[in-house]
C-alpha cells in the first residue's frame, strides 16, 4: 500500500462499479461440433443482388466454406443460374487438391439451391445436400 494517502472509510462503491469489477463465467462451448475431415461438410451461400453492379457486371456472389479448414472460395455471378455449373467446378477443383470428396453440401435452403439442376448434380456425384439450416457460418459473410 501507499503511505501518506488518505482514504475515506465511508466511499461505498456504486452498483455499476460493483458489477464491472465482478469475474464471470466463461461462455458454455456450444454443441455445434465441426466437420473431422476435410471437405467433411462444406457450407454455401449466395449473396445479391446487390445495389451497384461491379465493373464485370456481376450482381450476385457464391460463397463455399469448408468447415474443417475454414478455407472459403468466392466465385462472382451474374444471375443465380449459374449456382450448379460453380458448385461443379469448385467440386473439381478442390477434389483435385485434396485428394478428398465432398460429403456433405448444406445451404439455406434457397431457390438456387432446391432445383431439378443442382439435385441432380449433388446425386451424380454422391455428395449430400443438407437443406434447410436456421444459422449458417455463411451469414456473417452477406454484409
Amino acid at each position: 500500500m501507499a503511505t501518506g494517502v488518505k482514504v475515506d472509510k465511508s466511499f461505498v462503491p456504486c452498483e455499476a462499479c460493483v458489477k464491472g469489477k465482478q469475474a464471470r463465467v466463461p461462455f458454455k462451448k456450444s454443441g455445434i461440433k465441426r466437420s473431422q475431415s476435410i471437405l467433411g461438410l462444406v457450407h454455401s451461400n449466395v449473396c445479391g443482388p446487390v445495389n451497384v453492379p461491379s465493373v464485370g457486371g456481376t450482381c450476385y456472389f457464391l460463397t463455399f466454406t469448408d468447415d474443417y479448414t475454414r478455407h472459403t472460395a468466392v466465385y462472382f455471378l451474374r444471375s443465380k443460374s449459374e449456382v450448379p455449373d460453380k458448385f461443379a467446378e469448385y467440386k473439381a477443383l478442390v477434389e483435385n487438391q485434396t485428394n478428398q470428396r465432398i460429403k456433405v453440401l448444406r445451404s439455406d435452403n434457397g431457390t438456387e439451391y432446391v432445383n431439378d439442376c443442382l439435385s441432380s448434380i449433388v446425386v451424380e456425384l454422391s455428395t449430400r445436400q443438407l437443406c434447410p439450416i436456421h444459422h449458417s457460418k455463411m451469414a456473417s459473410q452477406n454484409v
